[in-house]
């Protein structure tokens, strides 16, 4: 039966969870889902039944997710075996979740997973139908092309600058997250009043997701915190944001902006 209170609007942007690898190993070990776990499957099984009135985008799921690889898998996984139920399944979301991640790799840990005996392709072929794999393989493959590129032909990088009290000429602090062509990136944290540089390099994007949320984070926790933050993303107009101002929903806006840079950055694969 489905928990009213767990059900999300279907026209409103949902929160991030991180952290899905330790989550469903967590589950997998106790046996016991936690309250994320069964918010995403009582939302996904809303939307497989088709005598349910609700109905979710893909990309409330996959901000749920944090578009992390292994949270993405597990929901593969409970789309599919949710047809033994309903007798539906939500084929839509499975054509835009194999675009997420590596369909010749196994599963992540979790209850019921197949593991390594599986590849998420194989999972597939072994579960559908054809005309269910038509439909998920009607989804053209991305061809990324970059929108946001300087005159050398290579990516802008998306910035914060986090602007201190006196607010004097060249001490802000810089974080530059840049792009590396192969779904990898690049962060590099450039401290102007102590002079230090450090530097992150071949992060994946649940990586640079997680330390951003930390850093976002900690900084309204400061004792003598940053006056701003100013978000400086390609092609987009700059935004300065006063430090009290970077709640919940502001650091959302923010992952939001880099995830919309991020998607259109190119790639090789």
């Amino acid at each position: 039966m489905i928990s009213p209170w767990t059900l999300w609007n279907p026209a409103r942007q949902v929160r991030r969870i991180f952290g899905w690898k330790s989550i469903l190993e967590n589950w997998s070990s106790t046996l016991t889902p936690c309250r994320y776990v069964d918010e995403i499957v009582e939302n996904l099984r809303a939307a497989s039944n088709p005598s349910s009135n609700y109905d979710f985008p893909i990309h409330h799921f996959l901000t749920f997710l944090n578009d992390e690889e292994e949270g993405i898998k597990w929901l593969i996984y409970e789309a599919v075996v949710l047809e033994w139920m309903y007798g539906n399944i939500r084929t839509d979301y499975l054509a835009a979740l194999v675009e997420k991640v590596d369909i010749n790799s196994g599963f992540p840990t979790f209850v019921g997973s197949p593991l390594n005996t599986l590849t998420v392709r194989k999972f597939l072929e072994d579960n559908l139908n054809s005309y269910q794999l038509g439909q998920v393989n009607m989804m053209p493959r991305l061809v990324r092309t970059s929108i946001y590129q300087n005159v050398n032909k290579r990516p802008s990088a998306f910035q914060l600058r986090f602007i201190r009290k006196d607010n004097q000429a060249g001490q802000d602090d810089i974080m530059s997250i840049t792009d590396n062509g192969d779904y990898t990136y690049n962060l590099l944290y450039n401290d102007q009043f102590s002079k230090v540089k450090a530097k992150m390099t071949n992060v994946t994007r649940q990586q640079l997701m997680k330390h951003l949320s930390n850093s976002l984070r900690l900084i309204t926790l400061d004792s003598d915190p940053f006056e701003s933050v100013q978000v400086i993303a390609p092609a987009a107009p700059s935004v300065l944001l006063p430090t009290f101002q970077i709640g919940a929903q502001t650091r959302d806006l923010i992952y939001d902006t880099l995830e919309s840079v991020m998607d259109s950055w190119p790639h090789t694969v």
